[in-house]
């Protein structure tokens, strides 16, 4: 029995890594006016980025602070953006810390342009200037918000019915390997105590 449950424990552990590893942090999708996507960006925890057409780019924005990387900006570079250009959006980390946990919406980058983009797990907005708006994620399920209004949907655009969308994680979701072991740890306190109650 006890070996069943070892083998069992390291099954549970080992399929947790690579789901760890692939999980997903946040991603920027732009959508067209039949809902069909036009742009995805997402970018994972290991630090891996899939974008879904070659329009996107990653800029470093920020040098690193003490105990961070330095800050990236990624960002679309075939989307027109808002001309009246509403800012961006604070995404505050759900723990009640005032942290930012991510910024998205029109990124100004020196010497290259206005665009639609995200800097993720940072608490700088020196990337993009001041936030207007301000959100708050759900610790554990993160959070999907509304990117609309960064976009250029004007009737010249060739973007009129266009909708944008970003998602952020939920900073304090326990990892995948977390959960295998508190399951393990959960397991073999039962059988501890099962096997007490015997005696």
């Amino acid at each position: 029995m006890r070996k069943l449950l070892a083998c069992g424990c390291l099954a549970l552990l080992g399929a947790s890594i690579p789901a760890f590893a692939a999980a997903l942090s946040d991603s920027l999708t732009v959508f067209d006016s039949a809902g069909r996507i036009v742009d995805r960006l997402e970018l994972y925890e290991d630090g891996s980025i899939i974008c879904w057409h070659v329009n996107c780019a990653q800029f470093q924005a920020v040098p690193g602070v003490t105990g961070e990387d330095p800050a990236s900006v990624y960002y679309f570079t075939d989307v027109l953006v808002n001309p009246v250009n509403p800012g961006v959006t604070s995404v505050f980390e759900g723990d009640g810390s005032g942290n930012f946990s991510d910024i998205f919406g029109i990124a100004n980058l020196p010497n290259l342009g206005s665009f639609l983009g995200f800097l993720s797990d940072n608490e700088t907005v020196a990337a993009f200037g001041q936030g207007v708006f301000s959100v708050t994620e759900d610790p554990f399920l993160g959070g999907t918000w509304d990117a609309t209004q960064y976009l250029d949907t004007g009737t010249n655009s060739g973007q009129v019915g266009w909708t944008a969308q970003f998602f952020s994680d939920g900073d304090s979701t326990p990892e995948p390997g977390t959960f295998s072991l508190l399951a393990c740890g959960a397991l073999l306190a039962g059988l501890r105590a099962r096997k007490l109650t015997r005696s």
